[in-house]
């Protein structure tokens, strides 16, 4: 098999002042510490890259020498050719540990949105808490603007990378919408980076920091099956999105895989989109409902995704005149309904998920290459109420 080359791309602008050499160890060094390159690789040879440039060998000779001087470039024999130093490790060491932190608004709307002026803020507390605890600062990164052309947004990443022990990711700053951006700092494989409360399909080289449902799901189980509740209904969201899912696109997955597992019934009735976002939500919950109420064999408890779209399903059951928990029971996430709903609901501390975050960069960090992948957990607990508590 032939050995893998580092062969970043060099701009050369033959116009500048800055002479080719130096332009070369810019670029190279830049690469170098961004990708954090493991020691022993294979850098491009001198006559490739002279090639590649169009210019004389004896430039890039002079820009390799200076490379090999501050300690990142190695020359082994004529056959081992030019590899990156073992040195270079201690380069990728932060000297004043940063994480980089991706919020999804700005921090003003964080405040003012329903779900982030709580738990939001919360995950934000913990991740600063459990940081200010190990030492590490934590620096809010701003995106440039979506239309910012590629070649600018290439240097907004080397403006940060080199000097970033991690990237915190708490989501996108627009929704499904376009963001390259976004985009490009998530193909960015140089950096540990974590997606807290979410995941990724199609980068799965990013770690994660998500909610463990087993313990709540079978805490609801254990209490259906003393009231000989057989059957559950989910409601499965698209999961086509390949760059960030919210934690809550996996919470019917794996609510289905642990009822299965305990012999009960369970009925899908999937989301086109969540229903607090649809133009006519109010028409939209109510065609939903329309499904379920039409189904021979419904499910007798409903397992909402979070406690928003619980309570708009209580209301339209009891304008459809049924009730909950007498024709169905009905489950939440999140623990933020009003008292008044009496409604039972899953929960996780966002508080200890933002600290696990914080453990997870740093874990990675520690490796000083880039590859590894963390996936790690934080327990849910079931806060039962009225809602689950089917009358005798």
């Amino acid at each position: 098999m032939k050995e893998y080359r580092f062969a970043p791309e060099i701009l050369l602008d033959h116009d500048s002042i800055i002479p080719l050499r130096g332009q070369i160890i810019t670029q190279m060094r830049q690469a170098i510490l961004r990708y954090r390159v493991k020691p022993g690789t294979r850098v491009i040879s001198e006559r490739a890259l002279a090639m590649k440039l169009c210019i004389n060998r004896n430039t890039v000779h002079q820009a390799y020498e200076e490379l090999v001087n501050e300690g990142l470039l190695s020359i082994q024999s004529p056959r081992g050719g030019v590899r990156i130093s073992s040195q270079a490790q201690s380069f990728y060491v932060q000297a004043f540990p940063t994480i980089h932190l991706i919020m999804p608004y700005s921090f003003t709307e964080q405040i003012h949105h329903r779900h982030f002026s709580h738990y939001g803020l919360e995950m934000f507390g913990g991740i600063l808490d459990r940081a200010a605890e190990r030492q590490v600062s934590v620096q809010i990164l701003t995106l440039p603007p979506p239309e910012t052309p590629p070649e600018q947004i290439r240097g907004f990443l080397d403006s940060f990378v080199s000097r970033s022990t991690g990237l915190i990711t708490m989501g996108r700053r627009f929704g499904d919408g376009e963001d390259p951006v976004f985009t490009e700092v998530i193909k960015c494989r140089t950096l540990p980076h974590v997606f807290v409360s979410a995941f990724s399909p199609g980068y799965p080289y990013i770690s994660t920091v998500n909610a463990d449902l087993s313990n709540a799901v079978n805490s609801l189980l254990d209490r259906l099956e003393e009231q000989k509740i057989t059957s559950l209904g989910v409601f499965p969201g698209k999961m086509d999105h390949k760059e960030l899912l919210d934690g809550s696109a996996m919470r019917w997955a794996e609510v289905r895989k642990l009822a299965l597992k305990r012999n009960f019934t369970v009925k899908e009735y999937p989301l086109n989109a969540p229903p607090w976002q649809e133009k006519s939500s109010g028409e939209y919950i109510r065609s939903l409902l329309k499904r379920i109420l039409q189904d021979p064999c419904p499910g007798q408890c409903l397992v909402a995704n979070n406690d928003d779209f619980a309570c708009i399903l209580m209301d339209e059951l009891r304008e459809e005149g049924r009730t909950v928990p007498g024709d169905f029971l009905l489950v939440g996430y999140d623990d933020l309904a009003p008292e008044k709903y009496s409604l039972s609901s899953l929960n996780h501390s966002r508080k200890e998920m933002g600290a696990l975050a914080v453990d997870t960069v740093l874990e990675l960090a520690g490796h000083h290459c880039a590859g590894e992948v963390l996936h790690k957990t934080v327990p849910t607990t079931f806060t039962a109420r009225g809602s689950t508590e089917k009358p005798h």
